[in-house]
């Protein structure tokens, strides 16, 4: 298993406005989770100092359905059979 980190961008700033940590089997099961955890900003998915790929943003929020707590998610493990 290979960690991953799911950064979530502010478009206005370029910084990160959330991130997640999870738990995936390679970078397409990784890849797969990010898709299901999909934002409407845009998106990176990292293993370590490898990006792993870039989302851009979908379209945009209003400003008062943005929450300004952050995301979690301890551990998401995705098995194939």
């Amino acid at each position: 298993m290979n960690s991953y980190d799911l950064y979530i961008i502010n478009p206005s700033t370029g910084r990160i406005a959330r991130s997640l940590q999870f738990l995936a089997r390679d970078n397409g099961s990784a890849v797969w989770i990010s898709e299901g955890l999909r934002h409407s900003r845009p998106m990176e998915l990292w293993r370590g100092t490898i990006k792993i790929r870039t989302w851009e943003t979908i379209f945009e929020e209003p400003a008062d359905a943005v929450a300004d707590g952050k995301m979690q998610v301890s551990h998401v493990t995705v098995q194939s059979h």
